[in-house]
């Protein structure tokens, strides 16, 4: 446990800080360009360039949490953004092992996106277990995939839901990652209870 030192009227006064360490694993189809989407919420810029994954890249976030005592939970994510090119898939396992959480992304534009869904959705569970599980959907100038198919996906694999959203929108962004996290840190008090 850690310690904040905070002024109160005359003296100082100690808050607990409890902090907490969670992975998320985010995978999509080649042409997905979620590298771009990971900067909006980790490093709070849109970059123009398309630099795809090669391999693995980690990325570091905080998210704060108030928990039932209205204390404040700093929530350390360990953000794995894991190559989708068929070169890497034997990695996949060790990279989706330990894994909280997991953000699967689409291009509503590409249909072809979705054919690697139920694979990855497998592919998640098999290392993984039951963790919470988001699709999130890329909006371009076009679309060719229905959200109802979306909805469909969402059902039939019980996911945590899914989100729809441009690259350059930061709240979207933030909104999954706080909704995947509060559905971890849930998931782990009720574990250790």
């Amino acid at each position: 446990m850690n310690f904040n030192m905070t002024e109160e009227n005359q003296g100082l006064v100690f808050i607990p800080r409890d902090e907490l360490f969670f992975k998320i694993a985010i995978i999509s189809d080649p042409q997905v360009e979620k590298t771009r989407f990971l900067n909006q919420f980790v490093s709070r810029r849109f970059d123009e360039r398309y630099l795809p994954t090669i391999g693995l890249n980690i990325s570091k976030e905080q998210v704060i949490l108030n928990d039932e005592m209205g204390n404040n939970l700093v929530i350390n994510l360990q953000i794995w953004d894991i190559a989708p090119q068929p070169q890497f898939y034997m990695l996949h396992r060790p990279y989706f092992n330990g894994s909280d959480g997991a953000i699967l992304m689409y291009d509503v534009s590409e249909l072809s996106n979705l054919d690697i869904v139920p694979e990855k959705i497998q592919e998640i569970r098999k290392f993984c277990g039951d963790i919470p599980i988001f699709m999130l959907g890329i909006i371009q100038p076009y679309r060719t995939i229905p959200i109802e198919k979306i909805a469909k996906i969402n059902e039939k694999y019980k996911l945590s839901g899914f989100y729809e959203t441009t690259p350059e929108s930061r709240r979207i962004v933030e909104n999954i990652f706080k909704q995947m996290v509060k559905i971890i840190y849930e998931r782990y008090v009720n574990s250790t209870r």
